[in-house]
């Protein structure tokens, strides 16, 4: 058994090896010549009793090799998970195998066929772990994007909240002097223009660290508009593609104009304040027979029905339930949580993504009393 475990050993970084085939050779020196005679003279295993006999320890050569494999599969491992905590695991499992090999003591002797087949296959476990701990470690990265995410709805509802206490009860318009959503000028998140147009239609660049209208009731303006899971997606805060990730109740909360029919309500007069959506995740799948995918990002929330001098509805929603199939939500009375999205829209992408109303008309969570 002995045998068996220092066999073992060889292969799992986690069994000594040395110990085990020491108990094996004192126990044949007592039991059966035969037996301690082949493991004396057995050419693989021989040479960890003998390396510890005579005290000379580790080819100077498996030393170097063993810790270059090393530090290229920890390099190559890096790359598999963008995360701060997962590079700082990399580099404690480096450091540590690092210090643990060099104060081995030095043999000079060519190295018996198994020692750098151990190291290397020792290694390679190492870098397995590493590699079944990636879930775990993507998951705690998004829950921690999603803690960061609710952190600026956070803000960004009791600002609106805020501004509305000094505008006369009103809340953040979606656009300053415009009816159209394209036009160039302030919106509720910052500065838009238009770029140019593309086969589905105008392509805007916002700037959302120059922000007229909500910004001074925020800190760090640019960063608190920005969701951390599609930061990656940005090219600039003074460049973003529509939007940072989040999208405004504006018919029902932003004074929307179109056209030329105005609406608009003011926060004193709101009955369940706790009850209508402000902020949340958001954006389109599809704009007329255009797809996304991925998503386009938006700072217009789709409702499930508009105000009544408007008109209308919207068949599809733009809630995304990007944060592991939640969508984080500011209400009205600036209070966040995370929420499904119910109404699922049915082309594929929404689908793949999760985009979709929050509510039902039973239950509309946009609709102002």
């Amino acid at each position: 058994m002995a045998v068996g475990l220092g066999v073992l050993g060889i292969f799992l970084p986690l069994l000594p090896t040395t110990p085990f085939l020491l108990l094996a050779a004192f126990c044949f020196a007592r039991s059966s010549p035969r037996f301690y005679h082949w493991l004396n003279s057995n050419r693989y295993l021989n040479s960890y009793i003998e390396n510890y006999r005579n005290g000379r320890g580790v080819p100077r050569r498996i030393k170097i090799q063993s810790l270059g494999f090393l530090w290229v599969v920890l390099f190559l491992s890096s790359f598999w998970i963008q995360s701060f905590l997962y590079w700082g695991l990399l580099l404690a499992v480096g450091i540590g195998v690092t210090i643990h090999i060099a104060m081995l003591k030095t043999d000079r002797r060519p190295p018996p066929i198994f020692t750098l087949i151990e190291l290397l296959v020792s290694i390679s476990i190492i870098a397995l772990l590493a590699a079944m701990l990636m879930p775990t470690l993507s998951s705690a990265r998004e829950r921690g994007r999603s803690t960061a995410c609710i952190g600026n709805l956070r803000q960004l509802g009791q600002g609106n909240v805020l501004y509305s206490g000094t505008n006369d009860s009103y809340f953040v318009p979606y656009a300053e002097n415009s009816n159209s959503m394209d036009a160039d000028g302030y919106i509720w998140l910052g500065y838009q223009r238009s770029v140019g147009m593309s086969a589905s239609g105008p392509e805007i660049s916002t700037d959302l660290t120059d922000n007229k209208l909500l910004g001074s009731y925020l800190d760090n303006t640019g960063n608190v508009m920005v969701c951390p899971s599609v930061r990656h997606r940005l090219p600039s805060l003074q460049n973003a593609p529509y939007s940072g990730g989040y999208g405004y109740n504006a018919l029902w909360l932003g004074r929307y104009i179109q056209n030329d029919t105005y609406f608009a309500i003011k926060s004193s007069g709101i009955k369940n304040p706790s009850q209508i959506v402000m902020f949340g995740d958001n954006a389109r799948a599809t704009m007329g027979p255009f797809s996304f995918d991925p998503p386009q990002l938006s700072p217009f929330m789709y409702c499930l029905d508009k105000p009544e001098n408007i008109g209308g509805a919207y068949t599809v929603g733009t809630n995304h339930a990007r944060h592991r199939e939640h969508s984080n939500t500011a209400w009205a009375d600036g209070h966040v949580s995370s929420e499904r999205v119910i109404l699922i829209n049915s082309d594929p992408v929404s689908k793949k993504y999760f985009i979709g109303h929050l509510g039902t008309s039973a239950n509309d969570p946009y609709r102002v009393n």
